[in-house]
């Protein structure tokens, strides 16, 4: 998307966003040089009193010449859009930095902080309040350094602080001094605050005070001081010494200037005598502190796993709940006159195999006991026929000897599922031949032997089952 120029400046690239202006890099075209270009916001200037205070600030931030500073050009109008012009510095801001890079070493945090404390103590000596320091308006140039730059809008981005968006207040927040939270106004030990809070953040990575909400984030600044509990290697302890003089809640009860609270560091580390005991000491605070944090990570980690489980219990029961419904449903019967519930399709689909071998089961049951019962009725047939002897007749009786009956019941099934009104058609072939041979003996017992009959078997038909005539009995005569 193509830039319209502004003036005299001719707009190439956009570098940043916040509630107050948007931020270019823009061309010079009269002075040929490269420059910061914020347009200011509509929401930024509500009103002509506004408007007003901020041509003030810039005047007097166009009169901080400094090496460290992005001191300001001049402050211009073109059909209605009101622009800031500022010094430009090439490089990216310390919040690129620390999102691309991470932690800086402490010689880099140490050097950076110190070009910065230079920077503000010159705008602190000509009355100037910065009020907004943060990585997003601290350049880390390779050629020219910590630059901080800002200084016309950090009146505007204050006073936004109630009616930007939350990302953008809990960003501001993150270094607000106790004393402005209270309602009190800025003041050069404010930006000592800030510049303290940074150098937390860059040696760490993570801002010192943060939270989900901007509230929390002020409970932090007006609670008790928590510092990190491990520095970057060659990091001197001293060093929290400084901080918690630079952070203490009364603005008194800070260093003097800001570079004094920079150079803290080394200073105290040069003192060498009796702090052997004070470093033991805050070494065991630090442990202690590490071995807080854990607890409460691992407390945490407890409380969501705790969590997840019960959640998975109450998922598990609805879903144990919703399948019982269906079983009940599917399997629930109407009562007379009652009027039939419709199953869904899905819950009879689930049921029908069951169905399937329940029906299936009941015609197996079926067919044992009738060929249980058709087996004892032909014992019966052949010991009512005399087929089967009976003990206790007497010797001079002839008796018959059975020695061959031979009953084959065969099935086939020609489907796994039986209904009653496919119910397999039992045909019986029983022709037993009966030959009696004589025998030279005193007593005439004659022999009995059945000739060889077709074995019966059992066909699958859908008709009633029949039972075949018998064939007649022979008898080969006394």
């Amino acid at each position: 998307m193509s830039l319209q120029p502004l003036g005299q400046y001719r707009l190439e690239e956009h570098l940043s966003s916040s509630r107050v202006a948007e931020m270019y890099r823009a061309y010079d075209m009269v002075r040929k040089r490269v420059v910061f270009l914020h347009t200011l916001k509509a929401s930024a200037l509500t009103d002509e009193t506004g408007m007003r205070r901020l041509r003030q600030q810039a005047q007097a931030a166009a009169e901080l010449v400094h090496p460290r500073l992005a001191w300001v050009w001049e402050i211009g109008e073109d059909k209605g859009q009101y622009y800031i012009v500022e010094r430009y510095v090439s490089g990216p801001t310390l919040a690129q930095r620390l999102t691309e890079s991470g932690p800086l070493s402490w010689e880099e945090a140490s050097e950076a902080i110190t070009q910065l404390a230079q920077g503000l103590d010159f705008a602190h000596s000509r009355g100037w309040v910065h009020r907004a320091v943060t990585p997003q308006n601290i350049f880390l140039s390779s050629e020219l350094g910590a630059v901080l730059s800002g200084l016309a809008l950090s009146g505007l981005a204050i006073q936004s602080l109630t009616v930007e968006t939350e990302a953008e207040r809990i960003q501001q927040a993150r270094y607000l001094a106790p004393e402005i939270w209270q309602g009190q106004p800025p003041s050069p030990a404010s930006d000592q605050y800030a510049l303290a809070c940074i150098l937390v953040e860059m040696l760490t990575g993570k801002p010192l005070f943060d939270g989900a909400s901007v509230e929390e984030i002020r409970e932090q600044h007006l609670s008790a001081l928590k510092l990190p509990h491990t520095w970057p290697p060659g990091t001197p302890w001293q060093i929290e010494l400084a901080l918690e003089r630079a952070l203490a809640q009364q603005p008194t009860l800070r260093y003097a200037s800001v570079s004094d609270f920079a150079t803290a560091p080394q200073q105290l580390a040069a003192l060498t005598t009796s702090d052997e005991q004070e470093r033991q000491r805050r070494a065991e605070l630090a442990l202690q502190r590490r071995a807080a944090e854990e607890e409460a990570r691992q407390a945490a980690e407890e409380a969501a796993r705790l969590a997840a489980l019960e959640q998975a219990k109450r998922e598990l029961e609805e879903q144990v709940r919703q399948q019982v419904e269906l079983l009940t449903q599917a399997s629930r019967e109407p009562l007379p006159g009652e009027t039939s519930t419709v199953t869904p399709p899905t819950a009879r689909r689930a049921t029908k195999p069951a169905d399937a071998k329940q029906r299936t089961k009941r015609a197996a049951t079926g067919l044992i006991w009738l060929f249980s019962a058709l087996f004892f009725a032909v014992v019966a047939w052949a010991w009512f026929n005399g087929m089967i002897p009976i003990a206790g007749l007497a010797a001079e009786t002839p008796t018959p000897t059975f020695t061959q009956t031979s009953i084959a019941l065969t099935s086939v099934f020609t489907s796994s599922t039986v209904s009653p009104t496919h119910m397999p058609t039992a045909t019986f072939t029983t022709s037993p031949t009966f030959s009696v041979t004589p025998t030279p003996s005193r007593t005439r017992a004659p022999t009995i032997t059945p000739s060889p009959s077709p074995t019966p078997t059992v066909t699958a038909r859908p008709a009633t089952p029949t039972r075949t005539p018998r064939a007649p009995r022979e008898d080969s005569g006394d």
